[in-house]
């Protein structure tokens, strides 16, 4: 039955106790509402709890008491007492027995003669492995094995040379290369090298009539180079070449064939490779205008023609250089000119040109 909550209220007029039908605001759960002075004598106070392990009862101060259950193989609740010692253990059912079988087994081995011996029940021997059965390992294998690097495999040893070398490639032998092989030493050209020491034996090539040397922008690789303006090679050696030019007769001025001759010294040893007879500016005359190209060395001269070279009438330009004959090299000192043998009626503004190659 409900208590009923008497509150008594002083100090106020007219006061009077409460009947349990008042309603009062209450706050519930953090929310106000609205309950009867009854209904706030009607909640619950604490409940005390206490427990007997003897008898497992559970005792209330405001209700019934409850004896919790001990558990078995369909009921939860709690575990019984064990008994104590060391012998007893908790079954699935409850209960606290000993484990069948009695007392426990004993084992010992023998290495020597691979025994295993039981203290309740029949001795075995066991057996080595073997390429079908798992088993023991002997000490022979155990130490042939301790002499295999980590990570060995069952690989031969290559009864042949080692490959040239060539493009990389992962390979498909299933030899391994003994510790002592040799390879081939590789030539320059097969490490995409430049070889070392004189170009001519280094194997490498390059195009004629090049020199070696670098005409780009910046340090880089060498490059080879064409010859320009007056430079040639002599066989093996690099030459400057140069035009000399005889001035015979300016246009204008007829030349007299008995006294008109040009020559210049020539700075350094050279020879004659080729010549030509023409007048320039151009004034032709009617009748044939020849020269004789001429060495002088030690004071004696020798003409370089096999005859005169001849530019024929009306002509202006002649080759010469089929006519060139005898020893056409001059030391430094020698001289070179050039003999007007004839001249053209009405010709002048003769030049006889000569090309040279120094040493």
């Amino acid at each position: 039955m409900p208590e009923v909550l008497t509150i008594t209220i002083t100090g106020l007029a007219n006061a009077s106790a409460l009947t349990g039908a008042e309603r009062v605001p209450m706050d519930q759960g953090g929310a106000t509402v609205d309950a009867t002075t009854q209904a706030i004598a009607n909640l619950a106070p604490n409940v005390d709890l206490g427990y007997d392990p003897a008898t497992r009862q559970l005792s209330s101060s405001r209700g019934a008491d409850v004896t919790l259950p001990l558990f078995n193989s369909s009921t939860a609740g709690l575990v019984g007492a064990s008994g104590g010692g060391t012998a007893n253990f908790l079954r699935a059912d409850g209960a606290w027995t000993a484990p069948p079988g009695g007392a426990g087994t004993d084992l010992s081995y023998d290495p020597a003669t691979r025994l295993l011996s039981s203290s309740t029940g029949a001795d075995v021997t066991l057996t080595l492995a073997d390429s079908t059965n798992p088993g023991l390992l002997t000490a022979a294998g155990f130490s042939k094995l301790q002499g295999v690097a980590n990570n060995a495999t069952n690989t031969p040893l290559a009864s042949t040379p080692p490959a040239a070398l060539g493009a990389t490639a992962v390979g498909s032998s299933g030899a391994a290369a003994r510790a002592d092989h040799v390879h081939a030493i590789p030539t320059a050209a097969d490490v995409g090298a430049v070889a070392s020491g004189a170009i001519i034996a280094s194997g490498l090539t390059m195009a004629t009539n090049r020199l070696i040397g670098r005409s780009s922008a910046g340090t880089g690789a060498p490059e080879e180079l064409a010859l320009g303006g007056a430079l040639s090679f002599s066989g093996n050696t690099l030459a400057f070449s140069d035009v000399i030019k005889f001035l015979v007769s300016n246009k204008g001025e007829t030349a007299t064939a008995a006294a008109n001759y040009v020559e210049t010294t020539v700075p350094r040893a050279c020879t004659v490779m080729a010549a030509t007879w023409e007048l320039a500016p151009t004034a032709p005359g009617s009748s044939s205008s020849q020269a004789m190209l001429y060495a002088r060395r030690s004071a004696v001269k020798t003409s370089l023609l096999s005859s005169n070279a001849s530019l024929a009438a009306n002509a202006i330009l002649a080759d010469a250089t089929n006519l060139l004959t005898g020893s056409l090299v001059l030391s430094a000192g020698d001289t070179l000119g050039v003999d007007l043998a004839a001249v053209g009626t009405g010709s002048s503004g003769h030049i006889f040109t000569v090309l040279i190659r120094y040493y």
